[in-house]
């Protein structure tokens, strides 16, 4: 697996190094010194020399390639369009501006995905070998995190991102355990490689399974929404095509249930909670106020779409309109700092990509959005249906799973949606 990623030419290096920055926890490049300069910010700055790099010394063929894939660049051109016009009605210029280079970014990291890997001969192999040691090192980095809490606790809030930091301490405050990696992503890359490959058959089966373990018992629920999506697709497109003896189907099923059944007795005895009851929803409970706060938020987002139908009212604004503030800490004497930053935080997204992207954007971006979403499902389809090419399983569904934490958590920023472009690139390449 890393021997395979030293082979790989420099573009593809600094691309992978961009995409790994943004998929781990944002840290600070020098902590004790500058609290500007993180780990994500310098992935743009890598992204956007890669960019800029291959419009001024590959022109011709990126003219080539684009024209080559017309209908698909057409379709980004105007989500980009109908993102730029929500300007218009923008009240908080610096709020529009942070949210449109993520947008303006994300755009980027599925495009130098999509040219390096159709232009890159083997290049796909090698970004496996790297997509799988992302999820072993992240695996080990929340394995680390569990066992370890209180020491990685310290550690956590020297060095990583204020926001995240503040996230990951409500979430062990709540019983939870996730520091919002979206470890799931690379469920159906370890399951497939450990059926596909008898070599490594168990070590990436155990490993698959270990992150399934690990998803249940942090007490997430869109991470087991996630889990139960990545099993349900595993079953069907792979277990269903490959395996004809019922008996062992069956026996795959049991080896599933006994590793979510172990990881929620594991939750219960260090948490006194399951993800299980978490899906409860008792009505003194903090889900039961934050799932509330999803629904009425949502309702929220359609009512302001309605009130700036064309445009919208501009990319981050959502907080000027948001009159549902959800549990206010800042004038709590009981409460923590990092409780009034995070309660602060959240009323900035109604925790869902399409209702802030109509609210945001209005009808023109929400439109635009489902064209390119359409477009991706079709592809899907001709790919997995059609071509029956099944090694693209694994891309597409963790696309997927990515768009899941989309669908349920502020969708705004690379470190949440980074990934998702990143392998709608690579599926568009195979």
């Amino acid at each position: 697996m890393v021997s395979d990623i030293k082979k790989i030419s420099g573009q593809t290096l600094f691309l992978l190094l961009s995409v790994f920055l943004i998929r781990v926890p944002p840290f600070y490049i020098l902590p004790f010194i500058d609290r500007l300069g993180s780990s994500h910010t310098l992935a743009k700055v890598i992204l956007l020399c890669l960019f800029f790099g291959n419009v001024i010394l590959n022109i011709k063929l990126l003219l080539v390639f684009m024209k080559k894939n017309l209908s698909l660049f057409l379709l980004l051109t105007i989500y980009l369009v109908t993102q730029s016009l929500s300007i218009i009605n923008s009240l908080d210029m610096t709020l529009f501006l942070k949210t449109y280079q993520n947008v303006i970014l994300s755009i980027i990291v599925f495009f130098l995905t999509f040219f390096i890997v159709s232009t890159q001969n083997k290049s796909l192999q090698k970004i496996h070998s790297f997509i799988l040691f992302c999820g072993v090192f992240l695996m080990s980095f929340e394995i680390i995190s569990i066992v370890f809490r209180t020491q990685f606790i310290e550690v956590f809030k020297h060095f990583f991102q204020q926001e995240v930091v503040d996230a990951y301490m409500i979430n062990i405050d709540r019983g939870r355990s996730s520091f919002e990696s979206n470890n799931e992503l690379f469920i159906p890359f370890f399951l497939f490689s450990g059926s596909a490959s008898l070599l490594f058959k168990y070590k990436y089966m155990g490993i698959g399974l270990l992150t399934i373990f690990l998803s249940v018992f942090s007490n997430n629920r869109t991470r087991f929404i996630s889990v139960l999506f990545a099993l349900g697709a595993y079953f069907y497109f792979v277990i269903g095509k490959r395996v004809k003896n019922t008996i062992k189907i069956v026996v795959f099923l049991c080896v599933f249930i006994f590793v979510i059944g172990t990881a929620t007795l594991a939750s219960r005895s260090m948490n006194e909670l399951t993800i299980f009851s978490r899906f409860t929803l008792d009505e003194t409970s903090s889900d039961y106020a934050s799932q509330n706060f999803r629904i009425e938020s949502l309702k929220q987002s359609i009512s302001i779409a309605l009130q700036k139908p064309i445009t919208g009212i501009g990319l981050g604004n959502y907080y000027y309109f948001n009159l549902i503030k959800g549990v206010n800490y800042k004038d709590s004497t009981t409460a923590k700092s990092y409780e009034r930053r995070y309660h602060e935080q959240v009323n900035y997204s109604p925790h869902n990509i399409f209702a802030q992207t109509l609210a945001e954007t209005g009808f023109l971006g929400f439109i635009s959005l489902m064209m390119i979403l359409i477009y991706f499902l079709r592809r899907d389809f001709f790919l997995i249906v059609v071509k029956k090419k099944l090694e693209s399983f694994q891309y597409i569904i963790a696309s997927w799973i990515v768009f899941i934490s989309m669908f349920l958590n502020p969708p705004q920023t690379l470190f949440i949606n980074g990934w998702f472009w990143f392998l709608r690139g690579i599926v568009e390449a195979i």
